[in-house]
């Protein structure tokens, strides 16, 4: 079985356009993590100064209370301003939030406001398409869960990973999905397909190594993208604020979760959704015999995602969560891990389980389905 494996591996990374395409892409993503220093920075003069003082500056506020003469402290500081040069850059969401404030009672009332956004959400009647009654209350006992106010940190690293993570896996799907378009499909496209599938022994294990060829493949490349981009991270901007909550970058999460946790659990997510998407590629190759139309359908399941395309009647709640399975599940380019931390739970036979619980459950058990179904087919093209 490891020696077939071996020889598909090999068949598959050997291959020219492979190399390239995966070379291209691992540079980009490797400068894509510089430019979000360097762009925004470039202008200035003494920008790597710029840059360090903020830094320094933000860590020297770190574990200070955001009470309200600190978030009005910040407001004044930031008003007028570029405020992705300030050191504040990684609650901006917050300050957003907050709008013109003019004392720091005001400020404070970040935290009230948004409290009543989820007290109201029995009121939304948009929002409750989306979510049942006690979804309602799931949510808002969850929100009533969190301590405030909050507390500030220098969180760089975690930051741009967070803001990166999802560029990376659309990158990383469409590697997945070149690596993987041949896999069946160049056996019949070479007339070895019915030599092989007309053995009388070997010929289960042979499909066994191309099923777990796939899923070595899916996990392996997933793994590597987002753990070397998770490493840049930290690198460049500091592995600082691990420990910081992970609403100060999103603010409106509903979960107890620090920023440390949510960026291993958005790389479990990314990774399992990375094999979904392998095993989808995988059943292609078995059912069209062509890598290239395989690569088209890949590339079509993949577009309304990068288009920012939904399916219609989405205010149906039913809708809402098939659109977040079929389409939203591929991420956007510029989602910034927003949606698997949405306070939108999964509600199966009345229990409510988080998008960063489901999501990975379903990706890992619809993905075997899916690896299993394109052995399946590919056996039973012998017939023909």
């Amino acid at each position: 079985m490891l020696t077939l494996m071996g020889y598909e591996w090999k068949k598959i990374f050997m291959q020219k356009r492979v190399i390239a395409v995966f070379a291209v892409i691992f540079i980009l993503i490797c400068i894509g993590q510089v430019g979000d220093l360097i762009q925004p920075l470039s202008p200035i003069p003494d920008a790597v100064q710029t840059m360090r003082n903020n830094r320094e500056h933000a860590r020297a506020l770190t574990g200070r209370e955001l009470d309200g003469d600190f978030l009005y402290e910040i407001f004044r500081e930031t008003e007028g301003q570029n405020f992705w040069l300030s050191p504040y850059r990684n609650i901006w969401h917050i300050i957003r939030f907050m709008g013109e404030v003019e004392s720091p009672e005001e400020a404070v009332a970040f935290y009230t406001n948004r409290d009543n956004r989820f007290a109201m959400l029995p009121e939304d009647e948009f929002l409750m398409n989306r979510v049942s009654e006690g979804g309602a209350r799931w949510i808002m006992q969850k929100n009533e869960q969190l301590p405030a106010p909050w507390v500030f940190a220098y969180t760089g690293g975690f930051d741009i990973f967070l803001n990166r993570a999802n560029t990376v896996a659309i990158f990383l799907f469409f590697v997945i999905a070149i690596c993987i378009a041949s896999l069946f499909a160049a056996e019949h496209q070479t007339g070895v397909a019915p030599i092989m599938l007309a053995a009388k022994y070997g010929k289960s294990k042979l499909i066994w190594a191309k099923i777990f060829t796939a899923a070595g493949i899916s996990l392996g490349l997933s793994l590597l993208f987002t753990l070397s981009t998770l490493a840049i991270s930290l690198l460049a901007f500091g592995a600082d604020g691990g420990w910081a909550m992970l609403q100060l970058r999103i603010p409106f999460a509903v979960y107890s979760l620090t920023l440390s946790q949510a960026a291993w659990i958005l790389i479990i997510n990314v990774c399992l959704r990375a094999f979904y998407l392998g095993a989808l590629v995988a059943l292609f190759s078995a059912l069209t015999r062509s890598a290239f139309v395989s690569l088209i359908l890949a590339t079509v399941y993949m577009a309304p995602a990068t288009l920012y395309l939904s399916l219609p009647f989405n205010e149906i709640r039913w809708v809402f969560n098939l659109n977040r399975l079929i389409i939203d599940f591929i991420p956007h380019p510029t989602e910034h891990a927003v949606s698997t931390f949405s306070f939108f739970p999964y509600e199966i036979f009345g229990l409510f389980i988080p998008p960063f619980i489901f999501e990975p459950i379903f990706s890992l058990v619809v993905g075997a389905g899916l690896l299993c179904c394109a052995g399946w087919v590919f056996k039973r093209a012998q017939v023909g």
